[in-house]
């Protein structure tokens, strides 16, 4: 006789209590001690032929833990099979009570699958930006190339350095007077309206001479990688040895042919063209993606599986214990540390909320990946090693996680497709420079 109560009914959480006889308990012992005797080998006995009570006392203790085992199964699919449950993760076993010649008791909890509800795609209104590639975007395009190949000379004392030149400093920057890790460096060359460092730091050496020395004054931003820095003010004490200019060489034919196995000037204009059109459709698609995602977090609303989005908690947390381990002053204070656990909670219920809801997508619309895709995604990444592409392809084929990894990307992709699809879109043509100060924003 088998005894099932529910003892706790919550949302996705389900709780049984499960008591099995004696009796039950007993007789599966029994067909544990016999599935033994037909394989096991005793010395003085053929196989199959050691007696059924030699086994159930020498083994007592094993059979007693397979038939638990065995009829704990029985008992769970069972349960599930009756109440049509969907599980998202593993059954989790308590055992109360498990002898020889009493009752067995045992606990067992459930986990299901949340029933996502209908999406209504159609709601989601989409600002999607095209890119018009000018002719100002190709100019500088074929600029860089040029600075690619430039000739730098040495400027002499009296020379005021302008942006686009190269000057090579010491630098030693200061908090309050106190120097900080990673703020120090001799003869680092610097061209000036790269950007390379922060807040106006280039643009405070214009006008500069070699052997000028200069306090620069900047404001670490508030996103900052090193949280010590983030919106500090800072004094960097510059010292500058050169100032160099450049020389471009002359763009032609020649030129193109010797340097980048280009024919002519028009080619390369093609060519700037297709990959700034290529570079900002991505682009524009991780925007439309994060618009998508940040839309579907708040428009679809159903319960969320807890086991699932501890065990993503514990992945991303994990990477930032690791950081601590490197960096110990990472949080100033225990308070900080549960901020930021708080914003990776909420970074995990966020992941575990798409994942779902894409998965939802992709599985009512049958939308898959193809294994020609997968091929295909493998040689457009492999083309960026010419000579190593196919020991690039066979790496990713023989390694299951990274290629699981392509897969999942693939179908992502594949699946935000299928929502723009049906989303309201409203396309809006732009330039670069006008899209990249929109982002600025």
């Amino acid at each position: 006789m088998t005894d099932v109560k529910k003892i706790f009914d919550k949302n996705l959480e389900k709780k049984f209590s499960v008591k099995i006889s004696a009796e039950n308990l007993k007789k599966q012992i029994e067909e544990e001690a016999l599935k033994e005797q037909k394989k096991l080998k005793v010395d003085g006995f053929r196989v199959g032929k050691v007696p059924v009570e030699f086994i159930k006392n020498k083994y007592s203790a094993v059979l007693l833990s397979d038939a638990a085992e065995s009829l704990v199964d029985q008992s769970v699919n069972k349960i599930i099979k009756e109440n049509n449950f969907n599980l998202i993760s593993r059954p989790k076993i308590e055992v109360k009570n498990l002898e020889n010649n009493k009752d067995f008791d045992f606990e067992v909890s459930f986990e299901l699958y949340p029933e996502i509800p209908e999406i209504k795609l159609n709601k989601m209104h989409i600002k999607k930006q095209k890119i018009n590639v000018s002719k100002k975007d190709i100019d500088e395009g074929k600029n860089k190339l040029l600075k690619s190949k430039a000739k730098w000379a040495e400027e002499g004392k009296d020379y005021q350095a302008k942006l686009g030149d190269k000057v090579k400093i010491d630098f030693l920057g200061k908090i309050k007077d106190v120097p900080f890790e990673g703020g120090k460096a001799e003869n680092y060359e610097l061209e000036l309206g790269s950007k390379s460092f922060i807040d106006s730091f280039e643009d405070q050496l214009v006008g500069k001479k070699a052997g000028d020395n200069v306090d620069v004054k900047v404001t670490f931003p508030e996103n900052y990688q090193k949280k010590e820095l983030s919106g500090q003010p800072a004094v960097f004490e510059v010292k500058i040895h050169s100032i160099s200019t450049s020389k471009l060489p002359e763009l032609t034919n020649e030129f193109l042919k010797e340097n980048f196995a280009i024919e002519t000037i028009e080619k390369l204009e093609e060519i700037i063209q297709k990959e700034l059109s290529e570079m900002y459709t991505n682009t524009i698609r991780n925007y439309i993606k994060e618009e998508v995602f940040e839309w579907l977090k708040s428009n679809v609303k159903f319960d969320m599986p807890k086991s699932i989005i501890d065990e993503e908690f514990d992945r991303q947390w994990k990477s930032v214990e690791d950081e601590l381990k490197n960096n110990p002053n990472k949080f100033k204070d225990d308070k900080e540390k549960e901020k930021e656990k708080e914003k990776v909670r909420k970074d995990a219920e966020d992941s575990v909320k798409l994942g779902l809801i894409l998965s939802e997508i992709g599985k009512i619309n049958d939308i898959k990946v193809e294994d020609t895709e997968v091929i295909e995604s493998l040689r457009r990444m492999a083309s960026a090693y010419p000579g190593q592409e196919q020991m690039i392809i066979d790496f990713y084929m023989k390694n299951k996680s990274m290629l699981n990894q392509i897969t999942g990307n693939l179908l992502e992709n594949k699946v935000i497709d299928y929502i723009t699809s049906k989303a309201d879109v409203e396309e809006i043509e732009t330039t670069i420079e006008d899209f990249l100060a929109s982002k600025k924003k």
